[in-house]
């Protein structure tokens, strides 16, 4: 633990010494988790059927990890305990011999875990949830920007806020009509200067005052799925076996911004498009 810091051995002149490498935080505590599992397992049909059902409450405290420092600090980060966290879930798993024979054997393996996390507890900052990072955004049900984003006490972590897209600009003409009531304010200073083309996205102006900013940012999913899982089946042929697998995972969003920077909707405009992005046959 960083409660004495780091050091790191150093050549000065002719001299061998010691050079401070990390800040030292004398209040920092080991991270502790308070667990309560609850397991089934069964046995059917002569064991050709096996079922196991785990169910658990996970608390951790203390949690550890870098907070990040002023650029005119001579370090980088301070490690640090940042509240609680606490996950529970069930795990399930089937396994069955399907077929049994002399010669060829046919076995199945399924699994499903569900797991929720959530921010229990942060330390003190004087904002609602005691909220680290996020922004604001507007509502659509109250009518008013709320703080949304980033940890927040009682909430799932990694909630990812983005810009929703209505559309794409079938011409330049749809786009020029579009720039002399919006104004993109997230775009660089070429692409404000030059607004949208045909081809580009059509970003919703979620609080109709006529700039895209951060305000306009609603909520698209999580960074880390909540329901995993996967199917297993294993084919024996006397000395032969193929084994096909298959996962699957579910509750969260994929960002994909190499696609974005492609499509050059990464870039201020879609530079180069043509003026209609309609074919004859549409």
């Amino acid at each position: 633990m960083d409660t004495y810091g780091e050091y790191t051995a150093v050549a000065y002149g002719t001299y061998a010494g010691i050079l401070r490498s990390g800040l030292a935080n004398p209040r920092l505590r080991w991270e502790s988790t308070i667990t309560t599992d609850i397991a089934l397992e069964a046995g059917l049909l002569d064991n050709r059927i096996n079922l196991s059902v785990d169910v658990y409450d996970k608390l951790t405290k203390d949690r550890l990890t870098s907070k990040p420092l002023p650029s005119e600090s001579p370090f980088t980060s301070i490690a640090y305990n940042n509240g609680a966290l606490r996950n529970r879930g069930i795990e399930i798993a089937i396994g069955a011999n399907i077929i049994r024979g002399k010669h060829f054997n046919w076995q199945t393996n399924f699994s499903f875990a569900y797991n929720r996390t959530t921010i229990t507890d942060l330390p003190d900052n004087g904002r609602a949830k005691n909220r680290q990072g996020g922004d604001f955004v507007f509502d659509k049900a109250s009518g008013q920007l709320i703080e949304a984003g980033g940890l927040a006490e009682g909430e799932r972590p990694y909630g990812v806020y983005a810009f929703n897209v209505l559309g794409v600009f079938a011409s330049d003409e749809e786009a020029a009509a579009w720039n002399s009531k919006v104004k993109d304010n997230l775009a660089s200073a070429q692409g404000i200067i030059i607004g949208k083309r045909g081809g580009d996205f059509i970003f919703e102006d979620v609080n109709n005052d006529g700039v895209i900013d951060m305000k306009d940012q609603v909520f698209i999913g999580y960074r880390n799925p909540d329901k995993i899982g996967g199917i297993q089946n294993t084919f024996t042929y006397k000395g032969f076996s193929l084994r096909v697998n298959a996962d699957y995972a579910f509750g969260h969003m994929i960002s994909n911004g190499a696609l974005a920077r492609s499509m050059g909707q990464g870039r201020a405009f879609n530079e180069g498009a043509p003026s209609e992005a309609l074919g004859a046959d549409v």
